[in-house]
């Protein structure tokens, strides 16, 4: 059934941002209320917080019977399933746009009231970790950690980023820096991924069919995105560098007909990255298709992965800053 939104998942973020997709169902959604996912307390200093969650998309099974709620720290939001003539969305799957920042809870839950259980229900959900610098901090309200303190003291004080924040220009949003610094330092697609044909079974989990070299400290190779077009019961994995499973999909929740519309991850990796695949039977030719693109690091980017040696300290203090 894939894997759902954890406390863990959140602490396991660490390149800057991240995007995981996980895949409920397809299953018998029972009446009441089913919980899908909670995660809470993830950052170990709630009043200055390193990283934050946000619920960026949900695809679900059409049914006005069928309501969902989440929340993200105190707000709360309902939202019916329905989403008007169901034969407008593929496979009768239609997608929510949604964009809840949390920094202590996430959740979402699924309220069936339409007085029966529903078969063949699904849910699949998007979850991006952002990690925050001085400038978001300031302007969520919240206090800066040492590191700020000494990198803003460093850039001439912190009355004078707070001043930035005051007039708008900080910090600088998050689309605007994947433009200007993400893009210039795509190298292209990698040859690994692409419209793939796997074999699945129950004694090819442990056995990649699709291994990334990367050349580290040089560059790092990101998975952008997954389509399954025959939504075909495997277990898709990916590992990424130290971490295994670290995306675990259901491939039968996949109603992607269209590979030029993959679902979106952002699964970044600096040494490694890796595919497996598992079904109860054996599967011969299960269509895939993988977004993968490689970046070359500039000095801003080694800073967001990590990797400070080398990079000239006012980049590092900028970056902490939220300035680069």
């Amino acid at each position: 059934m894939g894997t759902a939104f954890s406390e863990s998942d959140a602490r396991q973020a660490r390149y800057w941002y991240e995007k995981r997709l996980y895949t409920w169902g397809p299953a018998t959604l029972n009446t009441g209320v089913t919980p899908i996912f909670t995660a809470l307390n993830w950052n170990a200093h709630p009043d200055s917080p390193d990283w934050e969650a946000v619920l960026t998309d949900i695809w679900v099974t059409q049914n006005a019977g069928v309501q969902l709620s989440w929340t993200a720290d105190e707000r709360s939001y309902n939202q019916g399933a329905s989403q008007g003539f169901t034969d407008a969305a593929p496979s009768n799957v239609g997608r929510l746009r949604v964009k809840a920042r949390a920094m202590q809870l996430l959740s979402l839950t699924a309220n069936n009231s339409s007085g029966a259980n529903i078969n063949n229900f699904q849910i699949n959900y998007a979850i991006a970790m952002r990690h925050l610098a001085l400038t978001d901090r300031l302007f969520l309200g919240k206090v800066p950690n040492a590191a700020d303190l000494a990198a803003a003291k460093a850039l001439g004080g912190l009355q004078k980023i707070k001043d930035l924040v005051a007039k708008g220009t900080s910090p600088v949003s998050f689309k605007k820096q994947m433009d200007a610094i993400m893009a210039n330092q795509l190298i292209g697609d990698d040859p690994h991924g692409g419209l793939l044909h796997i074999t699945a079974s129950a004694t090819t989990l442990g056995t990649p069919f699709s291994v990334i070299p990367v050349s580290e400290g040089v560059e790092f190779v990101v998975v952008r995105g997954i389509a399954i077009p025959g939504a075909t019961a495997i277990t898709l994995c990916n590992d990424r560098d130290e971490d295994q499973s670290y995306l675990q999909i259901n491939g039968a929740a996949f109603a992607q007909t269209n590979p030029d519309t993959p679902w979106p991850v952002w699964a970044p990796a600096m040494r490694t990255s890796q595919f497996r695949a598992a079904a109860g039977a054996t599967l011969g030719g299960v269509p895939l298709d993988l977004w993968v693109q490689k970046y070359r690091f500039s000095n801003v980017l080694k800073v967001r992965f990590g990797l400070t040696a080398g990079v000239p300290e006012e980049t590092i203090q900028k970056v902490i800053t939220g300035l680069a």
